[in-house]
């Protein structure tokens, strides 16, 4: 099962929703259901969130 952990990762860094969107290149409803848990984040979308996050560490957006 894959956990959403964005959400604390976001906080910790001080970031909103709305400012990973625009970093990251997504709609603000797609971030806004990954951290609602009601849709399924896709490999590309990780990887979108990891560069605008400026982070290598997957573990900064979902746990296994």
């Amino acid at each position: 099962m894959v956990v959403i952990t964005l959400k604390e990762t976001l906080s910790e860094r001080g970031i909103t929703q709305s400012e990973l969107s625009k970093l990251a290149g997504l709609r603000p409803s797609t971030v806004s259901s990954l951290l609602n848990g009601s849709t399924r984040i896709e490999f590309e979308t990780i990887d979108k969130i990891a560069k605008a996050l400026d982070t290598d560490d997957i573990r900064d957006i979902i746990s296994l």
